[in-house]
């Protein structure tokens, strides 16, 4: 006779369980994730384990998930690694609905960066690798770390807005979201 096979049933993770909450509730209609890599290098196991993540996702909840390629410098990216990266992608058994570059939308982030600092959401940091460690490590609030930097951090500011992205020095400053530094996950 033979035997019965039960289906296992397995509980829902915590993205899921939010999905299917935002769902019932109306929130959304579908979902849409992104896979969001840097065309730099090769994918390793951990960018697998994203890609199953959000593709699944969309798979199993109705949607999509676009490929937003996070190239920052796009002087520096390898075609090679772009094209790599799809290989992959399509390897594991997936395929994206639309495939963007953080560079095509340079001048839109740019804008709301502008937008939040004048909201006082943000600021322009012009602090060194060594100021920036210091911060952490002593957890300062962006406050005082702002106070520290005086005038310098004023004329970054300044020229944040007036000069536009295409004329900003290289590494010369950071934008930094307003957010306390005396939370441990900062």
């Amino acid at each position: 006779m033979p035997e019965t096979i039960k289906k296992e049933e397995r509980s829902l993770n915590f993205i899921e369980e939010i999905i299917e909450e935002d769902l019932k509730a109306g929130r959304c209609q579908h979902i849409i994730t992104r896979f969001p890599p840097e065309p730099n290098g090769y994918l390793h196991i951990g960018h697998a384990k994203s890609i199953c993540l959000n593709f699944g996702l969309t798979k199993k909840y109705g949607g999509y998930t676009n490929l937003r390629f996070d190239d920052t410098n796009p002087e520096t990216e390898e075609t090679e690694y772009v094209e790599s990266i799809k290989d992959d992608v399509r390897w594991l058994g997936f395929q994206w609905k639309n495939e963007l570059y953080a560079s095509d939308y340079f001048e839109q982030i740019y804008e709301y960066a502008v937008l939040l600092i004048r909201k006082g959401l943000a600021y322009v940091d012009d602090s060194t690798s060594e100021e920036l460690a210091e911060q952490k490590e002593h957890r300062l609030s962006p406050a005082a770390a702002i106070s520290m930097q005086g005038a310098a951090w004023k004329r970054t500011w300044i020229c944040l807005p007036a000069c536009g992205p295409a004329n900003l020095p290289t590494a010369a400053a950071h934008y930094v979201q307003k957010l306390t530094c005396a939370v441990p996950t900062c």
